[in-house]
C-alpha cells in the first residue's frame, strides 16, 4: 500500500520542492543538478528526492536527500549508507530529511547513529506538527493537498476536508486535473484516518468530479443540442457522462494501486458497475482459447 503514497509525493516533490523547501526545511535552494548515475538508479528508493544543489559559493554546493516515509521505523542505517555513498561521488555535504506522514502524532524513529567512531545525523520532518493553514493558503494545488496531513489545530476534519476541495477547485477550476488532486486528497487522507469522510464529503460536493467536463460528455451534449429536442440532450448528456465514467473507472483500474472500495468512493458508481468493467478488463488481457484442430480441420 505505501508505493501508492511514494507515487503521490514522487510525482507531486517537483512543483512544491521550492516553497517546501524554504518553507519547512528551511534549505536554500539555489541551482538544482540532476543526479543521473549509479547512485539513483541502485540506491535511490521510490519515496526519494535526490539533487544536487549548486551555489554562486562552491563552497555551499551540497545534495539533497529527502524521504517521504509512512512507517515509523529506523531509518539510520539506510540514510547513513546513502550518506557515505553520495558523499564518496561527489565529495559535498548531504542534507538529509526523512518527511514523516504516519498515522503517528510522535513518531519513535532515532534520527541518526552514533558508535564509538561515527555519528550521523538526519533530520526528521513531521508533517502533523505544521499548520495546516500553512498549506492551505497556497497557490500550488500539490501543497494545498498536503493540508490533510498537517495540524489541524483543533478545527473539525470535516470542514478542513471541505476547505481543501474548495481551494482545489478554486485553483484548477473543471480542468482535468482537478479530478487528480482529489484522487490523491481521497488516499492521503487513509494516513488521518479520514478517509470514509473524505469520500462522503467528494461525493456531497458534485463540482469535485463533474464529469460533465469530459469530452465526451460535451460530444454527447452537444448532439443532443444539435438534434432541437430535450430529449436529445437529455440523451447525449447521459451517454457522454456514462462514457466519461466507465473510461475514467478503466484507467483507474489499468494504472492499479487502488481497491474497488476507493474507486467507488472515487467516481461515485456502484461496486457493481467496477468488479463488471474489472472482469471484461481481465477478459481482454487474457489470451483467447484455441480451438483443438482434429484430423486437420
Amino acid at each position: 500500500m505505501s508505493n501508492i503514497y511514494d507515487r503521490i509525493f514522487k510525482e507531486d516533490i517537483e512543483p512544491i520542492i521550492e516553497v517546501f523547501a524554504t518553507e519547512v526545511l528551511h534549505v536554500n535552494m539555489g541551482r538544482t543538478e540532476e543526479i543521473k548515475d549509479k547512485i539513483q538508479a541502485t540506491w535511490q528508493r521510490e519515496g526519494d528526492y535526490l539533487k544536487k544543489l549548486i551555489f554562486d559559493d562552491p563552497s555551499k554546493n551540497c545534495v539533497l536527500h529527502i524521504e517521504f516515509h509512512v512507517k515509523d521505523e529506523d531509518l539510520s542505517k539506510w540514510m547513513l549508507l546513502t550518506y557515505g555513498m553520495i558523499y564518496h561521488q561527489f565529495g559535498v555535504p548531504v542534507r538529509q530529511f526523512v518527511i514523516y506522514v504516519g498515522r503517528k502524532k510522535k513518531p519513535r524513529m532515532p534520527s541518526g547513529t552514533q558508535h564509538d567512531d561515527c555519528s550521523h545525523q538526519f533530520s526528521i520532518i513531521n508533517l502533523r506538527e505544521f499548520s495546516h493553514k500553512m498549506f492551505l493558503n497556497s497557490h500550488i494545488p500539490e501543497l494545498v493537498v498536503l493540508a490533510v496531513l498537517a495540524d489541524f489545530e483543533g478545527e473539525p476534519s470535516e470542514k478542513i476536508i471541505r476547505e481543501i476541495l474548495g481551494k482545489l477547485h478554486q485553483l484548477r477550476g473543471d480542468t482535468a486535473n482537478l479530478g487528480k488532486y482529489v484522487q490523491q486528497l481521497e488516499i492521503l487522507s487513509k494516513l488521518r484516518n479520514l478517509q470514509p469522510l473524505t469520500s462522503k464529503i467528494i461525493t456531497d460536493m458534485p463540482f469535485v468530479y463533474d464529469l460533465e467536463t469530459d469530452i465526451r460528455y460535451k460530444q454527447g451534449r452537444r448532439k443532443g443540442i444539435q438534434e432541437g429536442r430535450q430529449e436529445g440532450r437529455q440523451e447525449g448528456r447521459k451517454e457522454g457522462l456514462e462514457k466519461a465514467k466507465i473510461e475514467f473507472i478503466e484507467k483507474l483500474l489499468l494504472q492499479g494501486g487502488f481497491t474497488v472500495h476507493q474507486i467507488v468512493s472515487l467516481t461515485g458508481t456502484t461496486e457493481a458497475l467496477v468488479k463488471q468493467i474489472q472482469e471484461e478488463l481481465e477478459k481482454q488481457k487474457s489470451p483467447a482459447p484455441t480451438k483443438n484442430r482434429k484430423n486437420g480441420k
